[in-house]
């Protein structure tokens, strides 16, 4: 292992690292049977009030044995004891318990306490998923104004109380860079949490309502979805998950042939002046594709495909500040996730959970870890490439981190976003589904809080995720890759992928 991370510390020369393990907190716990999901669970409809009860200890259970933003929903003023009283009186009297109320009430006490864009509660995996973050999409005028001098120029408006060519005084968090309409072009809108028809704006110093309008977006649901297309300038792809199905599904083998295609298009496309990686309605998954796909956009020499293997190991250690939590549960959550999904490097990992899994079963503790990684790093541009990432508000977890990766390690000239803001859920990481035992509801939880974030210039917060640099949805989608890539025949290859994955 240090023989291979010396290779890739002596390829990324100007990176130098030192982490350290802090241990903040540690109590002795006990160890309760830990129910997980599989592709087949679903959750009742119906369970009774004893039932319920039984459900109730165990969200308790996992949420302080297995999240990672426990803590701070105590420092917020989460009691588990109120917690219970609220619900168990709420439920009092009620011979048979509606879970789909259930999991709108677990969701709607948990929303002051809770900032996690992965936290969800839901019946199984096709079905709508109760998150106690709400994702903030943007809705838009038809308002464009041209800056110039910090000053706002209209040039086009449906709105008649405005005049063109007039200079505005704009509140700075109702603009968004908008270049497909011109140079140095700005577009009014606003960011929701919900779906309004109108939204009230400061514009020279008064309030003003003006309508607003959802430009709209798609949605790949689930499954692998993916599709290439090339030029002699550009390649585009898209792919619309990085999750692996489980190691039995009639879908494994396909996933780790569009994986495997996905991670060598960066040599296959070596002599691309642009690639454009379509993340809309990707809804993320594990890190190995990504790792490896931009591994191999570094590196031409083939003789270091071996080492891909190590690349998480190299991110865990490397990228992230952050703070993560250790107990039996979370120990056997990594084991039944590896043993069920065999990601790459799996005998590593189940090594090494089985090793945890030993200690805690002698000495049951929940820990608390802080990990400082202390950091100095120099981007290494890609030469005569670009690096285009497609995300809008269906880019999760994964899917987000992946333009962040490519930032990092390239800079922003070469690495250009166009779309939306992505959903918004980077902060917890390291995530696992615990089955609740009677309801067969599942809780969606995070093992790790992400604290580089915070020094993150595009990262702008649990529910509204990355920004991009060009702000564009709908039908000025191609005409904005178009102005970036300069690709007359791929735009015309591109025609409708607005309302589409290509």
């Amino acid at each position: 292992m240090k023989k291979v991370i010396s290779i890739f510390l002596l390829l990324f020369v100007s990176f130098n690292t030192f982490a350290n393990d802090t241990l903040l907190y540690s109590e002795q716990c006990e160890i309760k049977e830990c129910y997980f999901p599989n592709e087949f669970s679903k959750g009742l409809s119906e369970i009774t009030y004893e039932q319920l009860l039984k459900d109730i200890d165990y969200i308790c259970y996992y949420l302080k044995s297995a999240y990672a933003g426990y803590d701070s929903m105590r420092q917020k003023g989460f009691e588990e004891e109120k917690f219970k009283i609220f619900l168990t009186e709420k439920y009092t009297g009620v011979e048979n318990v509606n879970t789909r109320q259930l999991m709108k009430d677990i969701s709607e006490y948990l929303a002051f306490y809770v900032k996690d864009g992965h936290f969800s509660i839901s019946a199984n995996l096709s079905n709508e998923n109760y998150y106690i973050t709400k994702k903030r999409l943007i809705l838009w005028t038809n308002t464009f104004f041209e800056k110039k001098n910090n000053e706002y120029y209209l040039i086009e408006s449906d709105f008649d109380k405005f005049y063109k060519g007039a200079s505005f005084s704009l509140s700075e968090e109702n603009v968004f860079y908008y270049p497909a309409k011109g140079k140095n072009v700005y577009r009014l809108g606003v960011l929701s949490d919900k779906r309004i028809d109108s939204a009230e704006f400061e514009i020279n110093g008064n309030k003003i309502k003006m309508p607003v309008y959802d430009d709209g977006n798609i949605d790949s649901g689930f499954g692998i979805k993916y599709h290439q297309i090339e030029t002699d300038r550009t390649g585009y792809v898209s792919i619309s998950s990085f999750l692996f199905p489980h190691k039995k599904s009639n879908t494994r083998k396909g996933a780790e042939i569009i994986f495997s295609k996905f991670e060598n298009l960066s040599q296959e496309w070596k002599n691309k002046k642009n690639i454009v990686i379509d993340l809309r309605g990707n809804k993320g998954g594990e890190l190995n594709s990504i790792e490896t796909f931009l591994y191999n956009t570094f590196i031409s020499e083939k003789k270091f495909e071996k080492f891909t293997k190590k690349m998480d190991l190299f991110f865990e250690d490397n990228f992230f500040e952050k703070q993560f939590i250790d107990s039996p549960v979370i120990a056997t959550a990594k084991f039944n996730f590896i043993n069920n999904y065999e990601v790459e490097n799996s005998k590593y990992h189940k090594r090494d959970a089985l090793r945890i899994l030993k200690e805690h079963k002698k000495n049951p503790k929940i820990n608390y870890w802080y990990r400082n990684t202390e950091s100095k790093w120099i981007s290494s541009p890609l030469r005569d490439k670009q690096l285009i990432f497609l995300i809008d508000r269906n880019s999760i977890s994964a899917a987000e981190l992946f333009p962040v990766f490519a930032k990092k390690i390239f800079g922003n000239e070469c690495i250009i976003i166009i779309g939306e803001n992505s959903y918004g859920s980077l902060e917890y990481g390291e995530i696992y589904d615990y089955l609740l035992p009677e309801s067969k509801l599942r809780l969606h939880l995070g093992s790790e809080h992400l604290k580089f974030l915070s020094s993150c210039s595009i990262w702008h917060g649990e529910g509204v995720g990355i920004y991009p640099d060009y702000w564009t949805t709908g039908q000025d989608l191609n005409e904005t890759i178009f102005l970036v890539t300069q690709d007359e025949e791929m735009k015309q290859k591109l025609k409708g992928i607005e309302f589409s994955l290509k």
